[in-house]
């Protein structure tokens, strides 16, 4: 992942690659920070 120094853009992208690479586990990921903000 990007440092958050960096560019919005890359940050983004890193993510996008993310998903695309493992869909399963960055849905995870966010159901535990929707949980985590209640």
């Amino acid at each position: 992942m990007p440092s958050p120094t960096e560019g919005y853009d890359a940050q983004l992208n890193a993510i996008k690659s993310l998903v695309a690479e493992d869909p399963g586990r960055v849905a995870q990921v966010v159901k535990e920070w929707i949980n985590t903000d209640e």
